[in-house]
């Protein structure tokens, strides 16, 4: 089951926070527990599944950052280089780079340290432009950025980075909810002003 489906199950958009995804686990395990259901051969295995499912959204909404990011993670060198030739694409002191750099990044993001991580990961894709993993880790970062500036009413800002979101990784369709999604969210800051 991917992420999309699990937000499907649970009736939620995505981004949603952990207190929406408990509440809605809560009220779709009182309807579908095994014990409700006892004449339904199926109940335990839906079940099964609801669990499964909170625990992924769980997880990826208290440390979004590493599920998206550790899904298109480089692959760590080998600690003896191969003797086969150098991938085409990077060199092998790119690769190496491209990994070193992608630790840092998962270390600033968890200390949540945005101006750091936007200057590395910029920095990197001005080096590999035509990388796909970095064009997705910086769509990745500067949306995080965002919901940092939308938490702190900094809504002009905020709409800059979903926008450089959008622009560094346009085919990622989850970033494309989640920009989504927190556009709404600044609509509705705005509508109680």
């Amino acid at each position: 089951m991917n992420l999309e489906q699990c937000y499907q199950l649970f009736n939620l958009q995505p981004g949603a926070t952990p207190d929406e995804i408990r509440a809605a686990y809560r009220k779709l395990a009182r309807v579908m527990h095994p014990d409700v259901n006892p004449a339904d051969l199926k109940a335990h295995d839906r079940f099964v599944t609801l669990n499964q499912a909170y625990q992924l959204l769980l997880e990826t909404s208290e440390h979004p950052l590493e599920y998206q990011i550790s899904a298109v993670a480089p692959k760590k060198p080998p600690e003896k280089p191969p003797v086969a030739k150098p991938s085409p694409t990077l060199s092998r002191q790119d690769a190496d780079l491209k990994w070193q750099t992608y630790q840092k990044l998962q270390e600033l993001l968890r200390n949540r340290e945005f101006v750091k991580t936007i200057a590395l990961v910029d920095g990197l894709a001005q080096r590999m432009e035509s990388d796909q993993d970095v064009k997705q880790w910086q769509g990745i970062v500067y949306y995080f950025f965002s919901q940092h500036l939308i938490d702190r009413d900094q809504l002009d800002k905020a709409r800059i980075y979903l926008k450089k979101a959008l622009k560094a990784d346009p085919n990622n369709s989850q970033l494309v909810q989640q920009v989504k999604y927190e556009h709404r969210r600044i609509e509705q800051i705005m509508a109680r002003l």
